[in-house]
């Protein structure tokens, strides 16, 4: 076997020596440019739009695609003869045609990223040297030799093709396999800490507020109360938010769910959106070994208003339909609520319910749209009420930028989970479709200097139609302290910090 081997690499001719030498070198230069930056970090991390977009085509688009392209030539390179007669190296040279295209496309890419700059700015060491053994393999791929064929080359090829696909495949799965997440070691909590009880959906940006807000020494997270008409089912959702919390080192946290339907109206997030949050987008958390409370929400929360000596801070990250039917049913706890910062309504933009409802609607954000008449029982409670809208959000998209920044800056289990999360919205993300809402409103209700706010008299449309839950300013309405604008930057680096375990 290792004589037959050998007697394939081996050849008199000094031309098939030469060809094999050429493909053979370029396909490993090829697997190494697969293994190194295309694009500059100073570009990609300084500059928005096509820049961030670049990436797209560079290591991380292609770099599965050159490296097997590379192990391929490589395998021919070792085991192909040349046919009967003057003739090319017709695979390799397809090849490593495909290898130069994929570098030369990402010429074209990386030249809309800053003209002015220059195209050596902008590039990376990677780029070159997978340009170089695309060009070499194809030199090779091209020199005729005079070489005798056996009949078993064509089965020979179709092996070695089928082998480097696989090792390609071998090599992808292990580049991306993501390692165990291990539960992080908290701050202890402040003594004067704000008590703050969570009422959540435990969407995916849910996740990122709650980590948050478990990061921060001076909150004191006492509870976790989870809608079931929100975007979790209550089963998952209660199970996620008991692995998150174990993730962030306070496993002993209480969680308990509420109703599965709004208090009026059937309106409920697309099926599809529901299942990835259910499935955790599939990513995996630490096991959380205690179980969800007994209590129903409603229950919970008003066991702990009731029960805290300082005023609590409420703050909801979802639909309101937990928060409005305990303050239908318990009208009096606001007495010992501080603030209930609310993530929900748009009052001056375009609403974000729209085509993935098959609703008409262009008014409503989802979280009022789902539960209407608990949105107005919340507003209308009567409590200190922080609103934080679209409005608001619409300051704070998650950029490719900030994806990129934290994922050199994830210092910690709970900061690894995140880069995870948005990993796997990243389709989003460079949409520019993808926003900070939850967090912003967890942020904002520990750092009001994120925001600007205005006094408004606010209403919430209830009745069914193309502006059910819509938010409008009316004379009929009830004084809501509204954060307009946001401050990016400062949300970014306050996030990080969080979440890295940067905080006092």
């Amino acid at each position: 076997m290792a004589s037959d081997v050998l007697s394939f690499i081996y050849d008199k001719e000094p031309h098939v020596q030469v060809r094999r030498v050429l493909i053979i070198t370029g396909g490993l230069i090829l697997i190494i440019g697969s293994r190194l930056p295309w694009i500059s970090a100073p570009v990609l991390y300084g500059v928005e739009g096509p820049a961030s977009e670049a990436i797209e085509i560079g290591w991380e688009g292609s770099g599965y695609i050159t490296g097997g392209i590379g192990f391929i030539l490589l395998l021919t390179g070792i085991f192909e003869k040349g046919r009967t007669g003057k003739r090319y190296s017709i695979p390799s040279a397809i090849l490593a045609t495909l290898a130069v295209l994929v570098v030369v496309g990402c010429f074209y890419r990386i030249l809309e990223i800053d003209p002015n700059g220059g195209f050596l700015r902008a590039t990376d060491v990677g780029i070159y040297v997978t340009f170089i053994g695309g060009l070499l393999a194809l030199v090779g791929a091209v020199c005729r030799t005079p070489v005798n064929q056996g009949k078993q080359t064509p089965i020979l090829l179709i092996m070695v093709i089928s082998s480097g696909l696989m090792l390609a495949l071998l090599l992808g799965r292990v580049r991306t396999a993501s390692p165990s997440l291990e539960p992080i070691t908290p701050h202890a909590v402040a003594a004067d800490a704000q008590p703050v009880v969570i009422d959540t959906d435990m969407a995916a940006d849910d996740w990122l507020a709650i980590l948050y807000l478990l990061g921060r020494s001076d909150v004191d997270v006492q509870a976790i109360t989870v809608t079931g008409a929100g975007e979790a089912h209550c089963s998952a959702g209660t199970r996620n938010a008991l692995n998150l919390v174990a993730l962030a080192g306070r496993p002993e946290i209480p969680v308990a769910c509420g109703r599965e339907t709004p208090l009026e109206g059937d309106h409920a997030f697309p099926t599809e959106w529901r299942e990835r949050v259910d499935n955790l987008l599939g990513l995996t958390l630490p096991e959380n070994s205690r179980e969800a409370s007994s209590e129903s929400a409603v229950e919970l929360l008003t066991r702990i208003i009731q029960g805290s000596p300082q005023k609590v801070h409420l703050i909801t990250l979802g639909p309101l339909t937990n928060v409005g039917e305990l303050l239908e049913a318990e009208p009096g706890l606001v007495m010992n609520l501080e603030m209930i910062t609310v993530m929900g309504g748009a009052v001056e933009v375009a609403g974000n319910v729209g085509p993935p409802s098959n609703s008409e609607n262009e008014v409503a954000d989802w979280n009022f749209y789902v539960d209407p008449r608990a949105a107005a029982e919340v507003l209308g409670s009567g409590a200190p009420i922080t609103l934080v809208p679209l409005d608001a959000t619409n300051y704070v998209p998650v950029t490719m930028e900030f994806y990129r920044r934290l994922e050199k800056d994830r210092t910690t289990s709970v900061a690894e989970f995140v880069y995870r999360v948005l990993a796997a919205q990243e389709e989003y993300i460079r949409s520019e479709s993808y926003y900070f809402w939850d967090p912003l409103a967890a942020a904002i209700a520990t750092e009001e200097g994120l925001a600007t706010f205005q006094e408004m008299s606010l209403v919430v449309v209830e009745e069914e139609g193309p502006e059910s839950g819509r938010t409008l300013e009316s004379e009929r309405g009830f004084i809501i302290r509204v954060a307009m604008t946001a401050d990016r930057e400062r949300l970014e680096a306050l996030f990080l910090d969080a979440v890295n375990g940067r905080l006092p």
